[in-house]
């Protein structure tokens, strides 16, 4: 069940969310939880997460012509919201390609209640179709490197404070991830 807008700021909603990811020692299902988690109990219209993984998709992916390394390139890896497809047109992601690959090569956040103005967002219809205001991106970093993308697309205006415990959620996914890696090898 999604929150309200007036209690999506609430402390406990992203705090709730926080420490479900942290104890999660699956990397899919740190991924799942993560961007459920933004839909239904933090309000956001959209979700995904891409994680970096190798250039295995080059010969099909809608964005080998503009990719400048094969080697690399950021998977969607869940999606929840408007679409749970994580084999569409975006399932592979070149570095520096779109909001997402420019997030992830810059290795910086990005966040805009502007979405339709914006000139990262490729699909401007797709955006005007859905009702979508607000954009929050965040590169998923632990020390030093970069294990993929967090993002989400909402309805409503997105507070500057929002975003900043938005990014303190991200950090918490990327360090869920590596754990959860770390974890899983013998």
């Amino acid at each position: 069940m999604a929150i309200s807008e007036q209690d999506a700021g609430a402390p406990d909603a992203l705090e709730r969310l926080g420490l479900r990811v942290a104890a999660c020692l699956d990397p899919d299902e740190v991924g799942r939880i993560a961007v459920l988690g933004l839909v239904a109990e933090f309000g956001a219209a959209f979700a995904r997460l891409w994680l970096v993984g190798p250039g295995d998709l080059c010969d099909e992916c809608t964005m080998a012509s503009t990719c400048e390394n094969r080697e690399q390139c950021l998977h969607l890896a869940a999606s929840e919201g408007i679409s749970r497809n994580v084999d569409g047109a975006y399932r592979r992601v070149p570095f520096s390609n779109l909001k997402i690959g420019e997030i992830a090569s810059r290795r910086e956040s990005h966040w805009t209640n502007a979405v339709l103005q914006d000139p990262r967002v490729a699909h401007k219809e797709w955006a005007r179709e859905h009702a979508q205001r607000s954009f929050a991106g965040y590169a998923l970093v632990v020390d030093g490197e970069l294990l993929g993308v967090l993002a989400s697309f909402g309805k409503e205006r997105l507070p500057a404070e929002t975003f900043r415990r938005l990014g303190v959620f991200a950090q918490l996914v990327a360090i869920a991830l590596r754990n959860a890696r770390l974890f899983q090898q013998p």
